[in-house]
């Protein structure tokens, strides 16, 4: 009898503890998503108001630039809610004078302006589907004063035709390999990927690219609570990427910097793609933590 007494003491404090904790996380993310609210809308737009919307001026490792205060994910970069210098860092690390730098999901253009700068003879290829944010992305490299950047209010898919935007707006949907014929791009070095969860669908449009000796580093962020919206999960970009050849490494692990291996079941995160022919292959392997 005191025996079940106690396993059923046992039993009902793991339990508490167990809720307890649960609340406590819930309350945590609550208090979390909150203040990232505040520092999103309401510091953003009080920052905006006191300097009458005079840019944002940003510097990484002596590269000045500035862009004009606009746009959801400025906002979140500004406050430091989604932070880029990790992408940016390994992107400066890495690409080199005269490369072509493939920019899908330019926003703002906070990469597309970022990398212009700091190569003024890379060529960079920005697309952005969005009107207003393509608007703001010409603004940034007007700002700039950016002679290398080609801009396209253009979506990437995996077929070509015409994607219906919200407010009754529209915009040319193609494929990066239908893209790259149509314009003679015979080289891309390094692609940056971040399209709200369309990332598998945009890689299944650059099958040609990716079967290529020399195929470009990808690097791309990936969330199963955006590719939820579009039917698959973040693995089946993995499994795409293993079709040809590439390894995955992951850029930032549990909070620490740097470049590292991916683990099984690691399948959210910012991920840096190559394949062991891309010059930077052997770059990669003796940078991994």
């Amino acid at each position: 009898m005191i025996e079940k007494v106690y396993v059923r003491f046992i039993y009902l404090k793991y339990r508490i503890r167990n809720l307890l904790a649960r609340a406590r996380n819930k309350m945590l993310h609550i208090f979390q998503q909150c203040n990232i609210r505040f520092k999103r809308d309401t510091l953003f737009s009080l920052r905006n108001l006191i300097l009458f919307n005079r840019p944002i001026r940003f510097e990484f490792r002596e590269v000045l630039f500035f862009m004009v205060p606009k746009g959801k994910a400025l906002a979140e970069t500004w406050s430091r809610i989604r932070p880029k210098k990790p992408e940016i860092e390994f992107l400066f690390r890495y690409l080199q004078p005269k490369m072509n730098f493939i920019d899908i999901g330019a926003k703002a253009g906070f990469f597309t302006v970022a990398v212009a700068k700091r190569h003024p003879t890379v060529q960079v290829y920005a697309f952005e589907k969005c009107g207003r944010s393509f608007e703001v992305l010409c603004e940034n490299i007007q700002l700039n004063d950016l002679q290398n950047v080609n801009k396209y209010k253009t979506a990437m898919d995996n077929e070509m035709g015409v994607t219906a935007l919200q407010a009754n707006a529209s915009c040319a949907r193609t494929t990066l390999d239908t893209f790259l014929t149509e314009h003679a791009i015979s080289k891309v070095d390094v692609v940056k990927l971040d399209v709200d969860g369309e990332e598998l669908i945009v890689l299944q449009g650059a099958r040609n690219l990716l079967a290529r000796e020399d195929a470009p580093l990808i690097l791309y962020e990936s969330s199963s609570v955006k590719t939820k919206k579009f039917n698959y999960h973040p693995v089946e970009i993995i499994w795409l990427l293993d079709e040809y050849d590439y390894s995955i490494f992951v850029l930032g692990f549990r909070g620490r910097k740097g470049v590292f291996r991916r683990l099984d079941r690691v399948y959210e995160g910012v991920f840096v793609a190559v394949r062991p022919s891309h010059p930077f292959y052997d770059k990669l392997q003796r940078d991994v933590l």
